[in-house]
């Protein structure tokens, strides 16, 4: 058992299928991006190369990994984020899995027994079996490996264990396949000599040049007229800017519940009743715990650990004194103090750290092997070889268990408690998670004044009669603007009044100000255009909303994107514009350009084809393309660019002296490149193919 814990801790097991840690990031980040949208059977959660996936397979794995989660973090419940992560994971571990699946079988890629015995206990072991299996000295055993194989064979082991092993193995399995195929894919690349000297000219061959260039701001934006086919011709050649996925646009107002006067009179009322009782108790802590919304925490405070309001107050104060009621957010606090007392703020110790020396040791045995030690040490024996010796903790045991200075909240609270309340010599038994230790006190810095102090605290909160109040003004408000019309009125009428926007995805759980909006966003999904919604409920929050537009995934509507392409569209018609009267100078030179339009020529050098900018000129990508494939002399034609329309007129081109080394240079980093990118390119591709299409918002 406790070799399958070394390995769920260290490798991992069952939580998901590790790949080795980057090449897991990049296989789910390549299914981060998901795709949405289509038709669906009723129970079918996703579709994948055009397979429906049903929910109950869906569920099955999810429970799978809950329950491996819960085991392997040792945990009864999970977080609602917890969860949200986990299904997650479910479903990039379904989606990885049917394509990959597909792509190994295609390829005919497998895992041979030999191979997976390698893996195991041969040359090319397991990062996470290596781990598991080590010897006292922190090395691999790969006698322990097989003698664990054997009570596997033989029924020695527990059912769950034996099928964590089995299921470890077939995950090793699956990782080596994708091993070999980012391997092969890797492989496959190959740079010709002609595409090596052309990127090596790229990055090394230069050209100095002059240029003019008249900004497109010399024209005013009023002075260029657009036609409803000038936004049709863009948007027709530029479409593929334009992709959208599946969203809603939804418009809404919220309506918070918060304390009334009469909420916060009450409050004040309530605490105020609390102070006296706190003041008489004798059992100061006790009272606090029955009373207060928030348990007794017993710390011993350092000056500056306390709220503003008190800590001065309480480090001048004798043991006793009460202070408040005071306010700290939605909190209505009163302190006491209980006590004073002398700290040091940090210690020196050094400690053995006794377990059980192997698992059929009994508690007797271990008791007497504990008393035999602290024996030693109490009676002056060697603690730094005794450590080296007894103690598990195997890193301090090397520096004669020392741990060096700490400040409280750094150790576990037994070993802490025994550091800070004892004194610079002190030996002592301390018990914890991890075993008994035997601690020495080494040394401790000045003792300081700390204090510790009880609170009763008091939350204000909102009545139902306010809750009820702020409902009925709710249901006034949808009454009374219940058609777009009159919901749009209304906000022109009352600025003061905030309307909210948002843009939704099919899985989002979140918008502006809420945390868990779930149930909105599924709502904007299952509706339509211009439907209101019912009263949503968030906290302290209602929420009445309209949707406003549907997208589908695909490319935005031409008259969804309009406002944004006019600036493109002026843009290039002044292009044309001044590309024309360019042209109408018929010139010879570069200084006939300047001349006739008025402009002053510049100058720029050491400009390579992978260059990002011009001097004098900024990012102009297309300027540097075309001048580096220019001749020495040579005049350019006018040139579109971002800031303008420019003329270049090349000085100069030198070439690089050892071309030959630059090429061999140019194929190592195409290569590298290549292979640092193929896992989530190829991934990307593979999910692009699959046209996966996620129905999870039917469920979730």
């Amino acid at each position: 058992m406790a070799t399958l814990e070394r390995i769920r801790n260290k490798a991992g097991l069952l939580v998901s299928i590790v790949i080795g840690a980057a090449l897991f990031a990049f296989i789910l980040g390549g299914f981060i991006k998901k795709s949405m949208g289509g038709a669906s059977t009723d129970n079918s959660i996703a579709e994948i190369y055009g397979e429906s996936i049903m929910y109950p397979e869906f569920q099955n794995k999810y429970n799978e990994m809950v329950e491996n989660y819960k085991v392997n973090y040792q945990k009864k419940n999970l977080t609602d984020a917890e969860t949200d992560k986990l299904r997650q994971e479910t479903w990039d571990y379904i989606v990885r899995e049917k394509i990959s699946s597909k792509e190994f079988e295609e390829l005919g890629l497998r895992v041979s027994a030999e191979e997976l015995t390698d893996m195991i206990i041969g040359n090319n072991v397991d990062p996470g079996i290596k781990q598991a299996f080590v010897n006292k000295q922190g090395e691999f055993d790969r006698a322990s490996v097989q003698e664990y194989m054997r009570k596997i064979k033989d029924d020695e082991v527990s059912k769950e264990d034996k099928f964590k092993w089995i299921n470890y193995k077939k995950q090793m399995s699956e990782n080596r396949k994708f091993v070999k195929y980012f391997t092969l894919i890797g492989k496959s690349c190959y740079v010709t000599k002609s595409e090596a000297k052309q990127l090596a000219l790229n990055d090394k061959e230069t050209v100095g040049f002059n240029y003019v260039y008249q900004n497109y701001t010399t024209i005013p934006d009023e002075d260029i007229k657009l036609t409803d086919a000038d936004y049709k011709k863009y948007y027709d050649e530029n479409k593929y800017r334009y992709k959208q996925e599946k969203s809603r646009s939804i418009e809404y107002v919220t309506f918070s519940v918060v304390p009334s006067k009469a909420d916060i009179k009450k409050t004040e009322e309530e605490i105020s009743e609390m102070k006296d009782g706190f003041a008489k108790a004798e059992n100061s802590i006790e009272y606090a715990n029955l009373n207060s919304s928030e348990l007794y925490v017993a710390k011993d405070y350092k000056p500056g650990e306390l709220e503003p309001q008190i800590d001065t107050l309480m480090f001048a104060a004798d043991s006793g004194f009460v202070y408040g009621p005071y306010v700290v957010g939605k909190m209505y606090k009163v302190a006491k103090l209980i006590d004073t007392k002398m700290k040091p703020d940090s210690v020196k110790a050094k400690h053995i750290l006794i377990q059980p020396t192997d698992e059929n040791m009994t508690r007797e045995q271990f008791d007497a092997l504990v008393d035999s030690i602290y024996n030693l040490v109490e009676n002056g024996g060697d603690f730094d070889m005794l450590a080296a010796q007894y103690s598990a903790d195997k890193k301090s045991a090397m520096v004669g268990g020392s741990v060096g200075w700490f400040q409280e909240g750094m150790m576990v609270p037994s070993f802490e408690k025994f550091c800070f309340e004892g004194k610079t010599g002190d030996i002592g038994k301390v018990n914890s998670q991890f075993g008994i230790h035997i601690i020495k006190i080494e040394e401790q810095s000045e003792p300081t004044k700390r204090v510790n102090v009880a609170f009763v605290v008091k939350e204000l909160d909102y009545s139902k009669a306010t809750q009820d109040s702020v409902y009925a003004e709710v249901q006034n408000f949808v009454a009374e603007n219940d058609t777009k019309e009159k919901f749009e009125k209304y906000f022109d009428d009352n600025t003061d009044v905030v309307k909210k926007v948002a843009d939704v995805k099919e899985m989002d759980k979140t918008i502006a100000g809420f945390e868990d909006a779930r149930e909105l966003v599924r709502w904007a999904y299952k509706t339509e255009e211009g439907t209101f919604s019912d009263v949503f409920t968030f906290g302290d929050n209602f929420v009445y909303a309209i949707l406003t537009d549907v997208k589908e995934k695909g490319f935005a509507d031409m008259e969804d994107v309009k406002e944004e392409m006019e600036a493109f569209i002026i843009k290039e018609k002044k292009a044309e514009k001044i590309k024309a009267d360019i042209n109408a100078i018929n010139a010879k030179s570069l200084n006939d350009v300047a001349s006739k339009l008025k402009l002053n020529i510049s100058t720029t050098s050491n400009i390579s084809f992978n260059s990002f900018s011009i001097d004098g000129a900024g990012f102009e990508p297309d300027v540097i393309a075309i001048a580096t494939s220019m001749k020495k002399g040579e005049l350019s034609k006018p040139i579109t660019g971002r800031a303008g329309v420019f003329v270049v007129s090349i000085n100069s081109v030198t070439e690089p002296q050892d071309l030959a080394k630059e090429e061999a240079t140019q194929i190592m980093n195409v290569k590298t490149g290549f292979q640092n990118q193929v896992t989530y390119k190829v991934f990307d591709a593979l999910q692009e193919k699959a046209d996966i299409k996620d129905y999870r918002s039917k469920f979730y």
